[in-house]
């Protein structure tokens, strides 16, 4: 669950985020102005198919590239596991320092791995910390038009879950929409999750 707050003293956001291995997650996200939900979003991907819609809208199907950039997302940890099967042309160019201080990760030494999505023109560069080899940055170029967009996302504040090691505090600077700090207020692994969460959700 990743709670954070916008820049209006009445309003929230709500993140609920699931993810089974090895390729299905759901989001939902809440808008609350004033105590009450005025706004929902979903998206879903089981694997094969997915969609995303919002309040007052209907479920919208993945198709073509989102499909393949949801299959991306889709997997557990991040794809980390599976870097070879989803990119090609990977590559470390060198090292860098990088962070976000002013949201809570400080700057750190990192080595620059560079790689190519497989069948998408899309492009990732992560930095790995040199000392515990924690993903620092992500930095993700797609071309949903003819010109390419980047996200930038950091992440800090890493914590043992159980047997893993993760991040608890994300920053994502998206073109248009500029920084969104989410803290993690709960992980859980291996949880109980009814399959049909991963199924398309219902967005109020």
């Amino acid at each position: 669950l990743f709670p954070y707050t916008t820049l209006f003293p009445s309003m929230r956001v709500r993140v609920e985020l699931l993810a089974a291995a090895p390729l299905s997650h759901v989001n939902h996200i809440t808008l609350r102005v004033a105590g009450k939900n005025v706004l929902g979003v979903g998206a879903w991907f089981d694997g094969e198919k997915g969609g995303e819609g919002a309040s007052f809208s209907p479920i919208a199907p993945l198709e073509g590239d989102n499909l393949k950039r949801a299959r991306l997302g889709g997997r557990f940890l991040d794809g980390l596991l599976e870097l070879q099967d989803d990119y090609e042309a990977l590559e470390i160019t060198g090292k860098a320092r990088v962070g976000d201080p002013r949201h809570g990760v400080p700057e750190t030494e990192c080595w620059v791995l560079r790689m190519k999505a497989k069948g998408l023109p899309d492009t990732a560069t992560l930095y790995i910390a040199t000392d515990n080899h924690f993903i620092i940055r992500r930095d993700i170029t797609s071309f949903p038009g003819p010109s390419p967009v980047t996200t930038r996302m950091y992440y800090g504040d890493y914590r043992p879950v159980g047997p893993l090691t993760l991040s608890h505090l994300s920053v994502t600077n998206a073109p248009g929409a500029g920084f969104v700090v989410m803290r993690t207020e709960k992980t859980e692994l291996d949880g109980p999750v009814d399959p049909k969460r991963f199924a398309a959700p219902k967005v109020k």
